[in-house]
C-alpha cells in the first residue's frame, strides 16, 4: 500500500478571524485541512497533502491581503511555547 505524505504549515491569523480561514479552507476540500493549536494566539496548523503546495501557496498568499495572515516556522513559536510541534512530514495511509 502506497502511503500519502503531507507537510504541516504553520499560521499566525487573527484569532477572530480562525473561523472564516476555516471556512474558506473547507470550501477547496481537499486542499488543506486546519488545525488550530493555540486559538488565544491564533496559531493554526495547515496539513497540505502532496499536489496541493502550489494552489494553497496562492490562495494564502491572497487571503493575506485581507486577514491579518502570516506564515511562521516553529523557530518563531521558541520560548515558552515549547509544545509548538515542529512543522515535518506525517504520513496517512
Amino acid at each position: 500500500m502506497n502511503s500519502m505524505r503531507s507537510d504541516l504549515w504553520l499560521y499566525r491569523i487573527n484569532p477572530y478571524e480562525i473561523h472564516y480561514l476555516k471556512f474558506i479552507l473547507e470550501g477547496y476540500e481537499g486542499l488543506a485541512t486546519l488545525t488550530t493549536l493555540e486559538p488565544n494566539r491564533g496559531l493554526v496548523q495547515l496539513s497540505v497533502p502532496p499536489g496541493s503546495h502550489g494552489p494553497l501557496k496562492d490562495l494564502m498568499e491572497a487571503l493575506a491581503k485581507e486577514l491579518e495572515l502570516h506564515r511562521v516556522t516553529a523557530d518563531d513559536e521558541s520560548g515558552d511555547h515549547h509544545h509548538t510541534p515542529r512543522p515535518e512530514q506525517i504520513a496517512y495511509e
